[in-house]
């Protein structure tokens, strides 16, 4: 089941602050975003193959973009260099072309040590024209600022459009099976007599060139490509909880915890993680400030399972509190942050979450939600009033009532 983490992290738990009355400021966070696709995620080191019909050279700019691609100040995916690639060719009597079928670019991709073989083909094509345009010049004012006489006269104008459209393959070498598969296409038109295509090109004579215009289509189709196979890193910015009243601190855990936002603040997110890891063990994981906090940034590093453990343990507490303060006859959400609808959205979101864990083939990896308690009895408390109690007490009557007729039977 598809959880999306940061919603829960960023927005439900911005509720826990609102119920417990905690301060909170805003800090900006760099978060690692996984891939769209993320088929290579695990196959990082690449062979590119030259595509068929590769007039433009897009093979090329696609190494070009996922060599471009830096994570942590290292490149993410190994790419291999066509000059060793184009050898292994040569010594297996191969051309590109023959490298269309996913098991021979798979046995080629064995010999050179890569893990994914990405192949294809490209069609591209532009064209160019003029055409005489009619237009209007004033020629004479009056004193009120009115054109009282103009002229009419012809321009030339000249047009250029331009078509890249790709099929990208990607091949597993290991099962020789085709694991992504993506169909690319990119357009330009331009106007001299008017504002050009994709290029932002404004004015006469501004009209670009056959190789100019498929070459930025060319880079666009590659960027386009590889921007959905790579992860990448975003800043937004979300609130996080400057203080702990859940629990007393000692002063030892309270400079953990302040050092700790200093160090989120400053960029240094793992630093930060590592503290607050520290001070989450030593208070017992009872403090759910730190697990807010800790969640956040658990987050931003990628690390989704611990994540989704934090926001069950955050949101748990977030249950406990509201069946304390919703039991006062002057509660109101209307005082919180947090709608009464959006609690009980937030509130599907973490069954959600309990549906995904207990429901899950236990084929599958072992999770670190499996040993949780989600405290269900918490979600399915009974409201006790006046109702609850007179209908607790007809059932009981209903009850005696039973059992008296099946004395009478006996």
């Amino acid at each position: 089941m598809n959880i999306n983490i940061k919603t829960l992290l960023v927005s439900l738990l911005i509720g826990t602050i609102s119920f417990s009355g905690c301060s909170a400021k805003k800090v900006t966070i760099r978060t690692l975003v996984p891939a769209e696709v993320p088929v290579l995620s695990a196959k990082r080191n690449i062979a590119v193959i030259k595509f068929a019909d590769d007039k433009i050279h897009l093979s090329s700019k696609i190494e070009a973009q996922l060599s471009k691609v830096i994570i942590d100040k290292k490149s993410f995916f190994t790419v291999t260099n066509r000059a060793q690639l184009d050898k292994i060719l040569k010594e297996q009597k191969l051309q590109s072309s023959d490298l269309t079928n996913s098991k021979s670019a798979s046995k080629i991709g064995e010999l050179i040590g890569a893990q994914a073989i990405i192949g294809g083909s490209v069609n591209s094509s532009f064209k160019d024209g003029k055409y005489r345009e009619q237009r209007v010049k004033c020629v004479m004012i009056d004193k009120t600022g009115k054109c009282t006489n103009s002229i009419k006269y012809y321009v030339t104008c000249t047009t250029a459009s331009a078509t890249v459209s790709a099929n990208i393959n990607v091949i597993d070498v290991e099962t020789a099976q085709t694991i992504h598969a993506q169909s690319i296409t990119k357009s330009y038109n331009g106007d001299s007599c008017k504002v050009a295509g994709m290029f932002g090109l404004k004015g006469d004579g501004d009209i670009k060139s056959g190789s100019e215009a498929l070459a930025g289509l060319s880079d666009n189709v590659a960027k386009a490509f590889v921007i959905k196979l790579a992860p990448r890193y975003v800043k937004y910015s979300v609130e996080i909880m400057d203080s702990v009243s859940s629990i007393d601190l000692t002063n030892k855990e309270k400079k953990l915890f302040e050092n700790a936002l200093i160090y989120l603040e400053n960029g240094r997110t793992k630093k930060s993680e590592k503290l607050l890891d520290k001070l989450y063990t030593l208070t017992g994981e009872n403090a759910f400030e730190v697990a807010y906090n800790l969640g956040v940034i658990k987050q931003s590093l990628g690390k989704y399972e611990e994540a989704k453990l934090l926001f069950v343990k955050a949101f748990r507490e977030l249950i406990r509190t509201h069946n304390i303060i919703s039991s006062f006859a002057d509660f109101s959400f209307d005082v919180v942050a947090m709608t009464a609808q959006e609690f009980e959205d937030y509130k599907s979101k973490y069954l959600d979450v309990y549906d995904s864990v207990k429901n899950t083939d236990k084929k599958e990896k072992v999770s670190i939600l499996d040993d949780v308690d989600f405290e269900l009895e918490l979600i399915h408390k009974d409201e006790i009033n006046v109702s609850y109690i007179l209908k607790l007490l007809s059932q009981l009557v209903l009850a005696d009532d039973e059992e008296s007729e099946e004395d009478k039977q006996a």
